[in-house]
């Protein structure tokens, strides 16, 4: 039977944590390595953890979501490895389904599957349906951009590429399965129901400015010039195509720290707008239509 190692990397999660780990727990048809990467909660998170017979819990300073995997990735041993979200649930059948994609194709390096979107209490509040493709680097940049929890990747495929890096930070995905596929369609979404993304009020809440500009560094940094993939074409056409997302999000944050003085988060975030133009203007125009258009709506019932 094959073995997963299902690596958890949890910061201050003492609400979720035991539902997540039953998750795990009640997975079908594998043999499963639990390792839980404490970052440095201050909370009952590890201790919890710990009352769970066979899971391996490692305790560490604060150091972020990606050297907690790291960690957690040098002590596994599964020759299959799924990277969960502290607070996210997996199904019972998600191992089975993502293992039959990989045993039957021994060129894929990666799959995932689609999610439903659950609240605080579990309740099932949408869902995120995907449908069956192969997917390379390319699809990566542009719009395939699943969770962690999403996917199994194999092993052996991120010891190839020394796994994951620090600077990648919040876009982690998006550096890891980037430098994993190349231009290879080595990717693939079967598109079954794997697991349930949780939407709560203590969730990190993520500057939609730094998030730009990290997630344009880690494509700078492989598609430009001095790169592993070097693409400028590619490039252009991904901080056109960001630059307009990000931008249906960005003002809402300059207006934030305006209204609470925060002129440092103020600077940045105009900064990451105007640097993104016209395509955060257009961004943030089409999501004002979207709003203006849906109140008129509302009017007219």
């Amino acid at each position: 039977m094959a073995k997963v190692s299902v690596i958890i990397p949890t910061y201050n999660t003492g609400s979720f944590i035991r539902e997540t780990l039953d998750s795990v727990v009640a997975l079908a048809g594998v043999t499963t390595e639990v390792i839980v990467i404490d970052d440095g909660s201050v909370d009952s998170t590890p201790d919890i953890a710990e009352t769970y017979p066979g899971v391996i819990v490692h305790r560490q300073k604060n150091a972020g979501d990606s050297a907690a995997r790291k960690k957690g990735l040098e002590l596994a041993t599964g020759e299959f490895v799924i990277f969960l979200d502290h607070d996210d649930v997996l199904h019972p059948e998600a191992a089975v389904l993502h293992l039959a994609e990989l045993v039957a194709d021994p060129e894929l390096d990666m799959v995932f599957g689609s999610n439903l979107l659950i609240d605080s209490d579990g309740k099932q509040i949408g869902e995120n349906m995907q449908p069956r493709r192969k997917f390379s680097g390319a699809d990566v940049v542009m719009h395939t951009t699943p969770s962690f929890s999403q996917c199994m990747y194999r092993r052996s495929s991120l010891d190839r590429i020394g796994g994951f890096r620090a600077e990648a930070k919040a876009s982690a995905d998006i550096d890891l399965n980037l430098r994993l596929l190349g231009w290879r369609q080595a990717g693939l979404c079967h598109g079954k129901v794997v697991m349930s993304y949780r939407y709560h009020p203590g969730q990190q809440t993520r500057s939609p400015s730094k998030l730009f500009r990290q997630h344009m560094a880690v494509l700078t940094d492989i598609l430009g010039p001095r790169g592993g993939l070097p693409n400028e074409p590619l490039l252009r056409t991904a901080h056109r195509y960001w630059g307009r997302y990000y931008g249906r999000y960005i003002p809402m944050e300059i207006v934030r720290a305006a209204s609470r003085r925060d002129w440092p988060k103020l600077r940045l975030a105009t900064g990451a707008f105007a640097g993104a133009l016209p395509f955060s203007a257009i961004g943030a125009a089409g999501f004002v239509f979207e709003k203006l258009s849906g109140a008129k709506k509302a009017s007219v019932k």
